[in-house]
This record gives C-alpha cells, sequence and structure tokens, in this order.
C-alpha cells in the first residue's frame, strides 16, 4: 500500500513545531511514505524550498496550508480546515487564501471577517479535509451539539466548488473511537470518503518535549514545575511509520482511510517552474541601447555637478567603472 502523510506543521508555524522541512521529508521518506504534505496554519513560507527539497528526495510534495477561521456553524470560534493544491490553480487559490486570512489593517485588526463563504472564490482546485483534532469543528460537534454534525457536512459541501474534492478527516486513536465511527456513517450518508490526517507536530514521540516548550514560549509560561516528567512523556502526533499506521487504522477498522490518502497524492499534480527573473524593458527611441542612454544620463548628470569647466579624471574613471559593473550585470534598463 502506498501512502501519503497529509497534516504535517514544521517550524514555520512560528512556536508551534519544532520540524525542519528537511527533516520532514527525510524522515518520512525513511518511514514509507510516497507522498508528504506540508500543511502549516494559515501561512505558506516553507512551502517553495518544502517542493524543492522533496523533489530532489525522490518524495512527492504535496502543497498545502491548514485553513483556520471562523466556524460554519460555530462562527465566534476558529476551527481548522485541510486544503491541498490539486494543480497550479489550486497551489495559486492557496496562496490568496493565506493571503486573505493575513490581512490586517494599519490598527492591527483584521482586515475581513474571515469566513468560508467569503473565501469561496479561492476554494477551487483543492483538496479540502476536515481535521480530526482539537480544532475541528467536525469533532467539536460531535462533543458539544451531535445533532448539528450533518448541517455542517452539508453547509461546507454547498460552499466547495465542483473542483475541489471534500474528505474526512480521521485519526487512529482508540479514545476517539466513537467519534471515529460517527464520521464513518457521515461518511456513508453522504458518500464521502474517510481520510487518515495524523496531525504530525514533532518526529519522534519523545520530541513532544520539545514542542511542548515551543508551547510553553508562546503561552509565556514557565516548564520548570514537572520539568523531569515532562522529559519522559512520550505524545502521539508524531511521525509514524507506515506500518505502524497500516496496524493502527486496521485495528480501528478504517484502514480505507489510510488507503485513499493515495487517492489524494495521485490527484496532485503541482509543477512549479523556476527561471531567471525578468527585469522590465525600458523604453526610449534616442539611443541604440539602453546603455548609450544610460551613459548620457550619467555623463549629462556628472558634468552638471561641474558646470562648464573639466570633469576630473578620477570621476570620470569611476563613472566609467560603475557603468561597466551595471552593464555586466545586466541592470542597464533597471537604472
Amino acid at each position: 500500500m502506498e501512502i501519503a502523510g497529509l497534516q504535517n506543521i514544521s517550524s514555520f508555524t512560528l512556536l508551534k513545531s519544532p520540524i525542519s522541512v528537511e527533516q520532514l521529508i527525510g524522515s518520512a521518506k525513511k518511514r514509507g511514505y510516497k507522498a508528504i504534505a506540508l500543511t502549516d496554519i494559515n501561512f505558506t513560507y516553507g512551502l517553495i524550498d518544502f517542493y524543492k527539497i522533496a523533489k530532489s528526495e525522490g518524495i512527492k510534495p504535496l502543497l498545502g496550508m491548514q485553513l483556520r477561521i471562523n466556524g460554519l456553524i460555530n462562527e465566534n470560534q476558529n476551527f481548522d480546515l485541510i486544503v491541498i493544491a490539486k494543480n497550479n490553480v489550486g497551489y495559486q487559490n492557496i496562496m490568496r487564501l493565506s493571503s486573505a486570512v493575513n490581512l490586517i489593517t494599519e490598527n492591527g485588526k483584521k482586515e475581513i471577517d474571515v469566513t468560508l463563504n467569503k473565501l469561496q472564490k479561492y476554494l477551487g482546485n483543492l483538496h479540502i479535509i476536515t481535521t480530526a483534532n482539537q480544532h475541528s469543528e467536525l469533532r467539536d460537534l460531535f462533543y458539544h451539539n451531535f445533532d448539528l454534525m450533518p448541517d455542517y457536512i452539508r453547509k461546507l459541501a454547498k460552499i466547495l466548488p465542483q473542483s475541489s474534492n471534500l474528505y474526512l478527516g480521521v485519526f487512529a486513536d482508540k479514545s476517539e473511537s466513537n467519534y471515529i465511527n460517527s464520521v464513518k456513517s457521515l461518511s456513508e450518508q453522504f458518500n464521502l470518503k474517510l481520510v487518515a490526517v495524523e496531525d504530525v507536530q514533532y518526529i519522534d514521540p519523545h520530541d513532544v518535549f520539545l514542542q511542548e516548550v515551543l508551547q510553553s514560549i508562546d503561552d509565556n509560561q514557565s516548564i520548570r514545575d514537572g520539568y523531569e516528567l515532562t522529559l519522559k512523556h512520550v505524545g502521539n502526533h508524531y511521525l509514524k511509520t507506515k506500518d505502524k499506521l497500516c496496524e493502527s487504522y486496521n485495528s480501528l477498522g478504517i484502514l480505507e482511510a489510510l488507503r485513499n490518502t493515495k487517492q489524494v497524492f495521485d490527484d496532485s499534480n503541482v509543477e512549479i517552474k523556476f527561471t531567471m527573473p525578468q527585469l522590465p524593458k525600458f523604453i526610449q527611441h534616442k539611443f541604440d541601447t539602453s546603455y548609450e542612454f544610460l551613459h548620457h544620463l550619467a555623463m549629462t548628470g556628472l558634468q552638471a555637478k561641474f558646470n562648464k569647466h573639466d570633469i576630473p579624471a578620477k570621476y570620470l574613471n569611476r563613472l566609467k567603472y560603475e557603468l561597466k559593473i551595471i552593464d555586466e550585470m545586466g541592470f542597464n534598463d533597471y537604472f
């Protein structure tokens, strides 16, 4: 079975994860993943480096983000949705989504009230996946307003354009078996596929300590109390091996969710072309080349500094040197 990791944050999500892009890709490759997603929360700063490194390592990069915005049912609380680009149009939409949710006014307030309805025009050509952690609105409804779970799915499906795919995320945790069964029922009711979302925040189980240190810094809290106990703490949101995932999801009867990660990465094909920067061409008709025009302007300006007197040789030589460097670098039109 070929699998992908679809929910992974990195150190680009400030003070939420100690994972570097290099660590994520290298570890995913060693642990049996064919594809890996980068889904930092509301930011896309790491995607280009992630794309380049993953390509060089022979593992398929899935370009995504966790969109943290106002809920569909509970509009006064923020919840997450995973968005992964299906193609280049989807990738551009993720860039637009990130910009939209991070725009602020001069007084530091949000530019817009960030709701999914207002972002609808940017939701095309994406895989949209509900999360299964504490930031999942679907999970929140399960524990606090169970009867509204179907309404949430209806609202979400209605907003999404036909070019996007909706999946229901599940996390293989035995303590969440009742929630998992409810999501399975919803998937059957609405003919939606389950997909595995592990919410990876650190590489190895004991790395939860590093994540908790970052969280303490973010919360401005001390970690001195219980320091030794914290060091021995083992977390569950680490990058598990393929075999471990197969065992966990199979034991809960949701192995199909792990299989369906392949459908997501098979249908995700972003190709980023990297080209040299293209400087604008300065249009003028007085001289044959931009270099000649720049030389004329520079000499005219230098002569003006000395009025009608002769220009000292050291000034002429320095100007010629600077113009030569500009010409060699191809910046004549810029200047």
